[in-house]
Order: structure tokens, then C-alpha cells, then sequence
């Protein structure tokens, strides 16, 4: 059963006569009664100013260089760029100029260039790249925008007096700082900037824009002066007129494309923003193609803020379809709405489902009033799905309302972005860019059951194999014309995506991996249809380059390596992995524990399946979105990190033997067409296909080396710092433990963890970075991790019996205790999670 959310669905129930039409999920009903479509610019992004720099030499697209002021709106801080890349909201990028005013309600006729701030810092050769027809035109019939660059028309000077040399030094300074170089100049003198742009600069700026005419203003400062590899070179009313005079030396008759052969007039003229042209008296009609090109298409769109595009930041979210499935499938996680408390709830609900992502990791935050980030826990309260028996973990456990309490998210450089705080909330497909909050919640009256607006709110985000994942937090709020009622069966974490440790107790209990468990028998669907599963095997059918395309071949390149083919699925004599995708026993257990998927199933589809629910985990647990690389085409990132320790017979794997036929590299490549997988494998004789063991939710790994150099370096490391000062990690410090010994292995030569969430750290020992010991043969240096994975410290002697770790009370790396942390975590709320002390020994 799947309830599709979009504008389609939206304008089909407008048809209705019905005031609240049932929606195909139990519970779900159509109701847009003060449903306000929001926009970019009005949905705020940061109340503090913020920006972010890319380390020297960083390969990250350059549009993540950006600043912001205070209380910026989303359409000043997100860029072409971050829409251009995110899987729904890449529609906005494909719509063109005259599109996207005609959707804010703005007629294409009668705006001027003057209007068009992308237009305004487009330069004339790029100009000619939109509309390349223009160079086969001569310059007495060229459009009226590459006439007026040549001087074709009456102008005022630009500058109103001389710029000085204290000007050109400030300008190139400031010119040269990523962060503002793309940002108009009139931008930047309003607002608070902080210290990207101070009070000081920004009257130093308004000095040197009030000798220049308004046009400049508008253009941002690396292109406020003509510049030279960042040195100023002449000012563009002089290379306006040297244009000019060879434009009227050549003649009129000659084509644009043989004046730009001139490296004289293609000098002066390439690199000339339209924005220094009289734009005020040019329309979209004066520069053709201008309106009609994509906005993607726009060069250098990329670095480009939102509200630099008329109209964009106006255009309702909703005439964009953002598709949104809510399905049950017969491995997902379902709970029923059993109870509303709407009023002003003034008590702390410690039991809760909803949460923030920071880290990307789902992760459940108790609804604590501050005043601040929480001033209520309006809440549902969640029941197993039949509503009786006997209760689960997952009855009681609460949802709650998501504007009433801000909760961490994001990670990365792009954490910064709306102060790192999200609405609270679920994120039922873990891999995906949204999570859902509830809002305008109802308490129930009369006939009427208690229920609440369902509402979307989505992320930005970009991973690469060298800096890793950087995603902002959820902070795009779109609300749907659906509420949720009391009753009603609500789709809570689809398993297919893995399941993030926080939540992974909360699972039915365990079926046979042959039978169909039988959550609930009225919502059940074969998963085919299932929109948010990516499934199948390489079967040519998808068109070439798409992403389901890049998922069939990636499959079928493992399969290729694994199995050649799944043509010798097995059991390996000595490993006794089966199946194309040759999962071992212990593996196969641990996806099962994780998904309820199973890697040994007769069905090729679900095969499939296991093989990207795996992917999508090993993923989360090195800190990569593979499933993007893959989807993108770049199999060489996810060979990189797949390759080494997962599917060892890829290329640049252990076992990468099939791989030096270039043909093969061809074949099972991105823009390849490799042949179909065998479907329908069945077991080998004895293989227990019906009759898993309780595989512990981990990694294969080996046994835990002796305790040696890297022990010994973590220990002195950590000596050093004691008393070190971690107010400057999360939280002020008060959520700095693994914070504070992520700094400690960076200062040990240890590669850090990159996260400060502690079960991260669990997941990611588990994944090769350490192995488990006892606290018996625990040594200096090795890493001690509380019940509940709270806390984590570094064991300071044989035993673990001292333990190092952060103060949150006194921000500092001071806090000394026991091997159980004096007890302090013995009552924690999450104790049923993780009910003992974790000591691992890292690795590498």
C-alpha cells in the first residue's frame, strides 16, 4: 500500500467533493485546511552569520565557499549548486528564467536585465556560450546585449571619481576570499556578516561604492574592477572604450566571432560583465536565450545564491513535485498512533522515537523544556500495530511535535548551516534526504480522535572519498495536505535502508527468513512497487546513464568478481560464502538482524537488495553515501571503499584478479551494458536457508591484536592532554567526550573518527577500526565506551581500571573514574540498548 505525497496527489484530491478523503494508509486523511505553501525566502536557514572555506586544494565543489549574514533566509545562504546536486530539488535548476518568473506570478515581457542579478555578473563570453548563434551574427545585427557591450549605444561613466590605491588594496584583498567573492557588493553592506565581513570592512566598502555608478554595486566584488590572477587591471570604463574603438576600427559588417579572433577585442571584451551595461533599458527580449536556458545551464550558475535568480526564492515549493512515498513493505517498521497529548505538556518525555540526525545518524533526543530549543513536548505516543498483546519496546515511546523542539543535525562543513538544529522528527528512509515532524498537533473532542499535520523537512548534502559527507540539517520545512490521526498505522523506519543503532531494538521479533512476517496483513505489498527501493539485477532495461542503470551494472560488476557472474555461487569450500554476492554466514545473520533482509534468499530480487542494504550500511559506518557514488557513476570511489575489506574482487580490491581485461572494465562499467545475472539461484544442498542464528549486529572481524605501538601512543596522547580545555566541542563542551578523544588520536598520529556521536565510534570499531577486549586484558590506551554508549574515555591502566575521559560539567578532558564510570551511567534511559561497558583496541 503506498501513499504518494506530491502536487499530483495534491491536485487530484482537490477534485474530490470531500472534505477529508482516506488515504490508502490506515489512519492517513487529506485535509489541506491552512496548508501555506512556504517559499526559499521564506524559510530561514541561520540565525547567527556563518560561512564555510574549503581547505586549499580541496576537490569539493567551489560552491560550498559561502557566507551568510544573520538571520539569513534560505534563498541567501543555498546555492545553485547544492539544488543542481539534491535528487528532488534539481527541478528548481531545470526550469528556466521566463519558467521560474512566470511561477512566481511575474510576466517575462516586462522585466528588465536591471532585474536579473545572474544576468547582471554573466560576463559577454559567456554570454556567447548561451547563445552561440550570436557569433554568426554581425555586430550591426547581434542581439541589442552584445551591441551595447561594443559600444553601441550612449552610456554613463561607471565611476564617479578615481578609485585610490587604498580601495584596490582592499578590494583585492577582499576579492581573493572565497567565501564573499561571489556575493554582490551591495549585499554585503547590509546585515550583520561577523567576521567574514566586519562593521569596519563594511564601511571601508561603502567609501568605495560611493565613487562608482549602482550598476557596479549589484556585481559582486571579484568582478567590481577588472582583475588580473587577483590584481586589478584598469577599471571597465576603460575597457569599454577600448572595445569600442576596435569594435568601430573592424566595422559593423564584420561577424562577432571573427571580432572576438582579435586577442585585442577578445581581451577587452571576455571577461566584461553585462552588469557594467546599461541593463536598466534591456529586456530578457534584448538577450536571447537568456530566458530560455536552464538555469544549470547558466555558467557559473553553481556559485550562485537562489535570490540571485528573479522570482526563485517566491516560487511556492509545492508546484515542485517532491515525490514522497509512504509504503509498507514486509521488512518495514510500523507503529500505530495510540494516544495525542496536544496541550502545553510542561513535563520532560525521556521515552521518544523522535530525534535529530546529526552525523546522519538517527538518533532519539528526550523532549527536555529549556525554554530555548524546547519550550513544549506536545506529543503521539506510539503502540505496537495491532494495538494489544503484549507491549513492545516500541509501545510508549513517543513523537514529538517537531517546531517544539530543536534537535542536532547535520554533518560536515555544512553542520554550520541553520546552526546545526533541525525540527525533531523520524527519518524512515535512513539513506534518504528527509525525515517527517509532526505539526498543528489536535487533541481529540466529540467523534473526533486526535491527530496532526504530517509535514516534510529536507537536507542538503554532498560526500566524496577523500573529506567525507557533509550534509546541512533538515531544515527545508514543506508541510503535506495530509494529517495523521489517532489509530492510524504510520511507516516508522524502512529497513531496506539499515537500521540506525539508536532504533535497532525496536524490531519485531525475529521471522523465518522464508516466511512472510506478518505485521500487518492488510498493509502489505510485494516490494517491486515500493518507490523508495532501489532493486534489481542488471537487466539492460533501464536507459543508459541513469541511476538505476548505474545500480544494475554495479551489482552486476560485484556479482562479475564475486561469483563471475553468479555463475559459481557455491559455498566456498573454506569460507562457505554463497550466493553472487558470496556473503558469509556470519554476514548474511548480521543483515538479516539489521533489515530482515536476507542475503541467501531463493528470490533474486531480494539478493539484490542485500547487496545494497549492505552497501548503504558499510556506508554509514565509514562515513560515505556509496549509494550516491554508485547511482552517479563514480564506481571508482565506491571500488575505493568496497574494495578493501567488503567485495575484495573489485577492482583495486585483494582478490581484484578479473579485472585486468580492460574489456571487463568496459563491460561492467558505469556506461556499460553487462549481461543479466542467473535469477532464481537456489541453495546447495544443506544450506540453511529457513533457519538463521542471532548473528550479532557486526562486521566480520579478527581477533584483537596485542596491545603495542598505537596503545602506547593513544596512552601518552592522552597523558598530554589531560586537562585540556574542550569548551570549544559540541555543546560547549558538555557533549564533547568523543570530541575530546577524537583529538586525542589525532594528536597520537592516529587517524580520527571523524564523529562525535558515541555509537558511532561503536559502529565503527565493529567495522575494522578496533577490536573488542576484555576487561581483563584491557591495556593503556585502549578505548572504554559506557552501557548505553553514552560516554567513552581511554583506559589508563592494565584492566581499565582508571579511566580518562571529558568532564561535561567542567568542559575539560579532566574527569577521572573507574572502569564503570563510578556507576554514573548505570540508570541511563537507553541502558536496555547497550547494557555493558565497550573496550576496544584500535587497529588503525
Amino acid at each position: 500500500m503506498a501513499q504518494i505525497i506530491n502536487q499530483q496527489t495534491l491536485e487530484a484530491a482537490n477534485q474530490n467533493t470531500q472534505t477529508q478523503e482516506e488515504g490508502t494508509i490506515p489512519g492517513l486523511y487529506y485535509d489541506p485546511s491552512g496548508v501555506v505553501a512556504p517559499t526559499f525566502a521564506n524559510s530561514p536557514a541561520s540565525q547567527t552569520a556563518g560561512s564555510i572555506r574549503l581547505p586549499a586544494g580541496s576537490q569539493t565543489p567551489s560552491y560550498f565557499n559561502g557566507a551568510w549574514p544573520a538571520n539569513a533566509s534560505s534563498d541567501q545562504v543555498l546555492k545553485i549548486g547544492h539544488l543542481k546536486d539534491h535528487p528532488q530539488f534539481k527541478q528548481f535548476t531545470e526550469l528556466n528564467i521566463n519558467e521560474v518568473l512566470k511561477a512566481s506570478g511575474k510576466d517575462p515581457a516586462t522585466v528588465t536585465l536591471s532585474e536579473v542579478p545572474i544576468a547582471s555578473t554573466m560576463t559577454v563570453g559567456e554570454y556567447l556560450q548561451i547563445n552561440p548563434g550570436a557569433a554568426e551574427q554581425s555586430l550591426e545585427e547581434a542581439p541589442a546585449v552584445v551591441q551595447s557591450a561594443f559600444g553601441y549605444y550612449e552610456d554613463e561613466p561607471l565611476l564617479h571619481e578615481p578609485i585610490d590605491q587604498t580601495d584596490i588594496t582592499f578590494i583585492e584583498q577582499k576579492a581573493s576570499n572565497p567565501e564573499i567573492s561571489d556575493i554582490p557588493a551591495e549585499d554585503l553592506l547590509e546585515g550583520d556578516w561577523g567576521d567574514v565581513f566586519t562593521e569596519e570592512e563594511q564601511s571601508k566598502l561603502a567609501k568605495t561604492l560611493s565613487k562608482v555608478n549602482n550598476r557596479l554595486r549589484k556585481l559582486p566584488l571579484k568582478q567590481l574592477i577588472p582583475l588580473t590572477q587577483g590584481i586589478i587591471n584598469g577599471d571597465w570604463d576603460t575597457v569599454k572604450k577600448q572595445a569600442k574603438d576596435l569594435a568601430i576600427k573592424e566595422g559593423s559588417k564584420v561577424l562577432i566571432k571573427e571580432l572576438m579572433k582579435n586577442p585585442k577585442i577578445a581581451k577587452a571584451i571576455k571577461d566584461l560583465p553585462l552588469g557594467t551595461l546599461p541593463l536598466d533599458k534591456l529586456g530578457l527580449a534584448d538577450a536571447p536565450g537568456m530566458g530560455e536556458t536552464a538555469i544549470k545551464d547558466i555558467p557559473g550558475s553553481e556559485d550562485k545564491t537562489l535570490n540571485q535568480v528573479p522570482g526563485l526564492k517566491d516560487v511556492p515549493l509545492d508546484q515542485i513535485d517532491l515525490a514522497l512515498a509512504l509504503s509498507f513493505t514486509r521488512f518495514d517498521l510500523l507503529g500505530r498512533i495510540d494516544t495525542t497529548d496536544a496541550a502545553a505538556v510542561v513535563d520532560n518525555i525521556d521515552y521518544v522515537i523522535s530525534g535529530g540526525t546529526k552525523d546522519q545518524i538517527p538518533k532519539p533526543a528526550p523532549c527536555k523544556i529549556d525554554g530555548n530549543d524546547t519550550k513544549n513536548c506536545r506529543h503521539f505516543e506510539l503502540d505496537n500495530v495491532d494495538g494489544g498483546g503484549e507491549p513492545t519496546k516500541l509501545s510508549g515511546q513517543a513523537w514529538i511535535q517537531g517546531p517544539d523542539q530543536m534537535v542536532p543535525g547535520g554533518q560536515g562543513w555544512l553542520r554550520i548551516i541553520a546552526n546545526g538544529k533541525e525540527v525533531t522528527g523520524i527519518k524512515p528512509w535512513v539513506a534518504g534526504n528527509v525525515k517527517l515532524y509532526l505539526e498543528d498537533m489536535r487533541e481529540g473532542s466529540g467523534d473526533e480522535v486526535g491527530s496532526a499535520r504530517l509535514s516534510t523537512a529536507w537536507q542538503f548534502g554532498y560526500s566524496d572519498p577523500i573529506t567525507g559527507s557533509h550534509y546541512t540539517p533538515h531544515f527545508i520545512r514543506i508541510p503535506t495536505p495530509w494529517r495523521i490521526k489517532e489509530g492510524g498505522i504510520m511507516l516508522l523506519l524502512a529497513r531496506s535502508g539499515g537500521i540506525p543503532d539508536a532504533i535497532r531494538n525496536l524490531q519485531p521479533s525475529q521471522q523465518q527468513f522464508c516466511r512472510e512476517p506478518t505485521l500487518v496483513a492488510s498493509a502489505q505489498t510485494n516490494n517491486a512497487t515500493d518507490s523508495n527501493q532501489t532493486t534489481g539485477g542488471a537487466d539492460g532495461s533501464s536507459p543508459p546513464n541513469s541511476e538505476q542503470h548505474h545500480i544494475n551494472q554495479y551489482l552486476a560488476r560485484i556479482a562479475y568478481g564475486e561469483s563471475t557472474g553468479g555463475t559459481d555461487i557455491g559455498p566456498h569450500p573454506d569460507t562457505g560464502a554463497y550466493g553472487e554476492y558470496q556473503f558469509i554466514e556470519k554476514s548474511r545473520n548480521t543483515l538479516y538482524t539489521r533489515t530482515g533482509i536476507d542475503a541467501w534468499s531463493e528470490s533474486k530480487e531480494e539478493r539484490d537488495r542485500a547487496a545494497l542494504a549492505w552497501i548503504d550500511i558499510y556506508g554509514q559506518e565509514v562515513g560515505h553515501d556509496i549509494i550516491s557514488y554508485i547511482r552517479s557513476g563514480n564506481f571508482e570511489a565506491a571500488d575505493y571503499l568496497l574494495g578493501r575489506n567488503q567485495f575484495t574482487s573489485l577492482p583495486g580490491g585483494a582478490e581484484d584478479v578479473k579485472w585486468n581485461d580492460p574489456v571487463a572494465l568496459e563491460v561492467y562499467g558505469p556506461n556499460g551494458n553487462a549481461p543479466v545475472a542467473p535469477t532464481g539461484a537456489t541453495a546447495s544442498s544443506g544450506v540453511p536457508f529457513c533457519q538463521p542464528t542471532n548473528g550479532s549486529a557486526t562486521f566480520a572481524q579478527g581477533p584483537a591484536p596485542e596491545a603495542g605501538e598505537i596503545n602506547n601512543a593513544i596512552f601518552e596522547a592522552a597523558k598530554q592532554m589531560q586537562g585540556f580545555d574542550t569548551s570549544g566541542g559540541p555543546e560547549g563542551g558538555t557533549q564533547a567526550c568523543a570530541w575530546s578523544v577524537d583529538h586525542v588520536l589525532a594528536k597520537a598520529g592516529i587517524q580520527p573518527m571523524r564523529s562525535d556521536w558515541v555509537p558511532t565510534w561503536s559502529d565503527k570499531f565493529r567495522a575494522g577500526r578496533g577490536s573488542q577486549v576484555k576487561p581483563s586484558e584491557a591495556q593503556p590506551g585502549d578505548i572504554i565506551i559506557s552501557k548505553a554508549q553514552a560516554h567513552i574515555g581511554i583506559c589508563m591502566t592494565n584492566g581499565c581500571t582508571q579511566v580518562l575521559s571529558n568532564s561535561s560539567s567542567r568542559g575539560s578532558f579532566n574527569w577521572v573514574s573507574n572502569g564503570q564510570f563510578d556507576g554514573f551511567y548505570n540508570s541511563h534511559p537507553y541502558l536496555h540498548t547497550a547494557p555493558n561497558e565497550e573496550i576496544w583496541r584500535v587497529r588503525k
